[in-house]
């Protein structure tokens, strides 16, 4: 997870406002934040936003909301942030069209998710045990409050993640990868052939 936030604020310009969505308990929202004037994360575990709001930071703020239905005004935020979302969401054209909602225009829409293609998942296909959805997931929340179980609902390959945010308005302008092994040698191969990747990291801009 660490490679996929430093990619994510490699990405990043400087803002007003900036969203993070799905914040879980803020540890990476803290770090969004220095790159803009004010900072909101959002989430719908209440134990997750109180660990955050336990931390206060002078520019940061944190909502129990929910990312699909959001109380922000429209074109609130020149930056949203979603590390590891789209893929826990049924309808992700409801989140991008909520994003796009709440984001101002030419906005930077910055995200990670699995890629739907990765070496793994070929090889599932290749040996006919393809994995079917919804995916039941388990982790560990970087707090240690709890173990959280969740679900991927979908995992999109380049192809069709593009294709998806093409539908609701958003525009590619640099996509990063994570490889399986990029702790080994692995950085350059996800940033000159991010299709091979284990996880895109993706800036779009709303147009």
């Amino acid at each position: 997870m660490e490679e996929r936030i430093r990619l994510m604020l490699e990405l990043m310009n400087e803002y007003d406002k900036i969203l993070d969505i799905g914040c879980g308990n803020g540890r990476y929202t803290i770090k969004f934040a220095k790159h803009s004037k004010e900072t909101i994360g959002i989430d719908l575990i209440k134990s997750r936003i109180n660990y955050a709001r336990s931390r206060k930071f002078k520019n940061v703020k944190f909502e129990i909301m929910n990312a699909l239905k959001t109380d922000f005004k429209e074109k609130t935020f020149d930056c949203i942030i979603a590390a590891d979302l789209l893929e826990h969401v049924k309808n992700p054209n409801s989140l991008l069209k909520e994003v796009k909602r709440i984001l101002r225009y030419n906005g930077d829409f910055i995200f990670s998710t699995p890629n739907g293609n990765r070496v793994t998942s070929l090889l599932r296909k290749f040996i006919g045990r393809e994995r079917k959805f919804p995916i039941k997931v388990g982790f560990m929340m970087p707090d240690k409050l709890q173990t959280h179980g969740d679900y991927h609902y979908n995992e999109f390959s380049y192809d069709k993640l593009k294709e998806l945010l093409n539908k609701n308005g958003f525009r590619i302008e640099k996509v990063y990868g994570v490889p399986i092994f990029y702790r080994y040698g692995g950085k350059w191969l996800g940033r000159e052939f991010p299709k091979l990747s284990s996880v895109f990291v993706i800036k779009t801009k709303n147009i």
